[in-house]
């Protein structure tokens, strides 16, 4: 026995219900996913700039520490040929 027209419209009714619903949740999903990803992306990029920080703070202390040893270094050379000058 075929579907009679009737019910054909209703399942084509049905699935067009489902549809749009479908389509509505997709949006919402899509909108959250959108929101997340820019806070993922602001969370990485600050991420990245503390990385970028304690890289140049690093390279930092070790031209100071370099510069002290260096300028300690010339004190006790300057010492050791100049007794009692200071």
């Amino acid at each position: 026995m075929q579907p009679t027209s009737e019910q054909l419209a209703d399942q084509l009714n049905t699935i067009e219900e489902l549809l749009r619903d479908h389509i509505a949740d997709s949006r919402e999903w899509r909108m959250r996913t959108d929101t997340e990803l820019a806070r993922n992306t602001e969370v990485t990029t600050q991420v990245k700039d503390i990385a970028t920080a304690g890289k140049v703070l690093r390279s930092a202390l070790i031209w100071l520490g370099g510069l002290a040893g260096g300028l300690v270094g010339l004190w006790q050379l300057w010492q050791m040929f100049h007794p009692g000058v200071e």
